[in-house]
């Protein structure tokens, strides 16, 4: 796979880029180009200016920064927002009964023409009923008649499913995304894929030729591609590559800025280089995201103390003071949501910058993405901290 892994970017695209701006940029670097090479052509400039922002060739660039038409809202889609709200305050609070009443109805009345349409939906109910109601005979009865036509969307989590039930080992589950991946252009197959790769596999070239699969489709809703693209992004930091990360972090921009874990993950990252100032202007675009309105308690308070933990490490004397009393309240009976992106490196630049309390920020870090079973140990430790208790 290494001969598909396109180069690391040099420098990252602007906050908002545009072809216009790119053409002019290839222009200039002709310039320079026939200083030495009369012959130049602007080809080779473009390609020069693509590989700068790691794209391997000019075409490819382009094709991203094309815009797309938004589709008008489908029918029927304010009553599915309100159906997927009841679903997640149903399990916020074990209300499996519930948790199903709610997804039946949503099923019944989901519109056809959408990418996430009735099959997916009922794919979901069937993961749901195995993963909250213990029904794994209903949840399989469901698949049973999916499976029939499987689509890379419904093979994925069908592979999800097998693994649930321990029906797979891992070489079949991974036999199984592989042809989800190769059945069609699905950018949740091919993410489904990457994220085996790279998570269970722990193959960084492989995953990083997967997740770039899904980014650079173009599925015609912005949404989506805007989420595929901040996946990669996200990933591209994990993996030490901050100046690709942006390049890509921009590309979602550039299509939605509706995708408000792309947007954490990139007010993480410029914090965690030093470029705070920018990230902590991002703060208040992520504590008043439009995908709040409605979301479960657990989640809006997760996503708000992700932005006041941002401001206690990163930020100066006066806002540290007032992040840390909003850190306090929201943190009696805070249950952490997992772990999307690495706290840590906020934690460690915090300490080199001489953060006043660098015990408290690393606690803070790991337990804001602690996962269920190592939450309580977590909280106890921020609890620990002379900072926290002064």
């Amino acid at each position: 796979m290494a001969k598909h892994i396109t180069p690391r970017a040099l420098r990252a695209l602007p906050e908002r880029p545009n072809l216009e701006r790119l053409r002019k940029e290839a222009k200039q670097r002709l310039k320079l180009l026939r200083q030495t090479d009369p012959a130049a052509a602007l080809a080779a400039a473009q390609r020069e200016v693509a590989r700068d922002y790691g794209f391997p060739s000019w075409q490819r660039l382009v094709a991203l920064l094309r815009p797309i038409a938004e589709p008008a809202p489908y029918p029927g889609w304010q009553y599915r927002r309100e159906k997927e709200i009841q679903i997640g305050e149903a399990k916020e609070r074990g209300d499996w009964e519930a948790m199903e009443k709610a997804y039946r109805e949503l099923i019944a009345n989901t519109h056809q023409s959408r990418p996430d349409n009735r099959d997916s939906l009922e794919a979901d109910y069937a993961l749901s009923l195995v993963q909250f109601s213990k029904k794994p005979e209903e949840a399989r009865c469901i698949f049973d008649r999916l499976m029939r036509k499987p689509t890379p969307d419904i093979l994925s989590r069908y592979a999800l499913f097998a693994r649930m039930l321990g029906e797979v080992d891992i070489d079949q589950w991974e036999a199984i995304l592989r042809r989800a991946a190769a059945l069609g252009d699905d950018a949740m197959a091919f993410a489904q894929y990457g994220g085996f790769l790279w998570q269970v596999r722990g193959n960084r070239s492989e995953a990083d030729y997967w997740y770039r699969k899904a980014a650079e489709l173009d599925t015609g809703f912005s949404g989506i591609d805007a989420g595929m693209r901040g996946l990669y992004a996200t990933m591209l930091w994990e993996w030490g590559d901050p100046v690709t990360a942006e390049t890509w972090f921009h590309l979602a921009f550039a299509k939605s800025r509706m995708n408000m874990q792309a947007m954490q993950a990139f007010a993480g990252m410029l914090t965690a280089i030093g470029r705070v100032e920018e990230g902590l202007a991002l703060v208040p675009e992520i504590l008043s995201h439009p995908q709040l309105q409605g979301w479960p308690k657990r989640i809006v308070c997760g996503v708000e103390l992700f932005g006041w933990f941002l401001r206690y490490a990163q930020g100066d004397e006066a806002m540290r003071g007032q992040a840390l009393t909003e850190i306090r309240t929201r943190f009696n009976g805070f249950q952490p949501l997992g772990r999307f992106i690495d706290l840590g490196r906020n934690a460690r630049a915090a300490a080199a910058a001489g953060h006043p309390a660098p015990d408290l920020v690393a606690a803070l870090a790991k337990a804001l993405q602690a996962d269920a079973g190592g939450a309580a140990e977590a909280i106890a430790e921020v609890e620990r901290c002379p900072a926290w208790r002064d």
